[in-house]
């Protein structure tokens, strides 16, 4: 499966005025991880997607469908 950019997850991430290194330490994951996850050149771990999700309190369906 490619991984294709999540403009929803950056929407999120923005919206709710984090920047985004700020948010990746909130979530337990590196900065550069977190930027590859939103451009689509990496397809996230189930982990990866649960410790993004949980920071942001909703659901990996949501985030990540």
């Amino acid at each position: 499966m490619k991984p294709k950019p999540n403009y929803k997850l950056k929407a999120e991430i923005t919206r709710r005025g984090y920047w985004l290194k700020d948010f990746a330490v909130k979530a337990g994951v590196h900065p550069k991880t977190l930027s590859l996850v939103i451009t689509g050149r990496y397809l996230p771990t189930d982990a990866i997607e649960k410790k993004i999700a949980k920071a942001l309190r909703m659901s990996r369906k949501k985030l990540f469908q």
